[in-house]
């Protein structure tokens, strides 16, 4: 991304941008201009040569065992709907923005799902629900204005509580914690509670998704399986937080 400059008012450097953000930068300008010399409107195509960098995904931040206490008693303090968006990532994997955007349409309460129709992957995903996560959902019901499971202002659902999350880190002694941290959280939690590998990449929608939904009927069981560790791990914080909402 040499010679790019950011837009007034950015501060971050260009450089200083992670090779993934950098790569995803690189593929859309490849594909602004392949488009471009394919309908004629230039001659030659300049981003032919631009190349991706090699992706190091280095960050392994998750809460730690001994913030964990620190970490339930801050979030009793937040706003109801922050605490609810972070207790629903927590129990289930979902990524933020999964999380604010899903809908009372998505569900399946008689096989206990969420079934998102798009996710970052582009294809279907399905979100098993523990028994702890359930009572996340019927915590929402009191919430319920339109079909967002989190609405916002108007016909939208709610933003990303990035300021609120800051503060709730900072009252917990939780320094370096990032929201997408939670979603890696449920991941290390599940993995230490017995989860293998196969039914957690496919809990948190990694890969073969499609394959997933199609044996969700029979393999429902294992999929639930892999969530109800982290259920049963904080099922001790949940009825003091759930009955302040």
């Amino acid at each position: 991304m040499r010679g790019l400059t950011p837009a007034k008012g950015c501060l971050r450097d260009i450089e200083d941008l992670s090779d993934g953000s950098t790569n995803r930068i690189t593929a859309l300008v490849k594909v602004i201009f392949s488009t471009l010399h394919a309908q004629g409107v230039i001659s030659t195509n300049p981003a032919r040569f631009l190349k991706c960098r090699r992706e190091r995904n280095l960050r392994g931040r998750v809460l730690r065992a001994e913030e964990v206490d620190g970490f339930f008693a801050a979030l009793e303090t937040a706003p109801t709907k922050v605490k609810l968006l972070i207790l629903l990532m927590l129990l289930t994997g979902m990524r933020v923005g999964e999380a604010r955007r899903c809908r009372w349409s998505y569900l399946d309460r008689i096989n206990r799902l969420l079934r998102i129709p798009d996710s970052k992957s582009g294809k279907p995903r399905i979100v098993p629900l523990s028994e702890q996560a359930f009572l996340i959902i019927e915590a929402l019901l009191a919430l319920k204005v339109n079909d967002w499971l989190l609405p916002g202002q108007g016909d939208a659902p709610m933003g990303a509580p990035s300021k609120q999350f800051r503060k709730l880190v900072t009252l917990a002694g939780a320094d370096g914690l990032w929201l997408h941290d939670i979603r890696r959280s449920f991941s290390s939690i599940a993995s230490q509670t017995g989860t293998d590998m196969i039914s957690l990449s496919r809990v948190l929608g990694h890969s073969h998704v499609n394959v997933t939904e199609r044996y969700v009927v029979t393999h429902d069981k294992q999929l639930h399986a892999a969530v109800a560790g982290v259920g049963q791990y904080f099922q001790r914080f949940l009825p003091a937080l759930i009955s302040a909402s």
